[in-house]
């Protein structure tokens, strides 16, 4: 459940400008820090400047988001009232690392011949195919497996 934000309410009302708005926030629990890692392993909390209200968190979000190479969550607190908010933005996973190696295939004869052997091999192996394969003589290939890094 969201909490009024006292402070913009107040200064709306003291500006006369006839009705306060509302403000969206955090759950009453503490936000975290400006650029701190926020709900997941591969989303931040970034700074803003003030946001004044929800449709004012969806005209500046997204370009704070944009800017730092990630997408807006639709997530946005008040750090310091009048001050500074943050949004919530999530980054693309890293790509995960993997060692790639040739394993011997035994005999292939052609492509289509690979693309029935090379999967099979590289399960074995406890890897994945990576597509590629090369004769290394006498017929015999190897195949090319990728292997998840430890």
């Amino acid at each position: 459940m969201s909490q009024l934000n006292l402070f913009a309410a107040a200064c709306l009302a003291v500006l006369g400008l006839g009705a306060c708005e509302s403000v969206e926030t955090a759950p009453s629990s503490p936000a975290p820090a400006a650029d701190a890692p926020a709900s997941g392993s591969n989303t931040r909390a970034l700074e803003a400047g003030p946001i004044w209200s929800n449709d004012n968190a969806k005209e500046v979000c997204p370009g704070v988001a944009s800017k730092a190479g990630g997408s807006w969550t639709g997530g946005w607190w008040t750090t310091v009232a009048g001050e500074m908010s943050v949004c919530e933005v999530s980054f693309p996973s890293p790509p995960t690392a993997t060692t790639l190696r040739d394993v011997n295939a035994g005999y292939i004869g052609d492509h289509q011949h690979a693309l029935t052997v090379c999967p099979g091999v590289a399960e074995s192996a406890g890897g994945t195919w990576n597509g590629h394969w090369t004769q290394v003589g006498d017929g015999s290939a190897v195949c090319g497996v990728e292997f998840a890094a430890d």
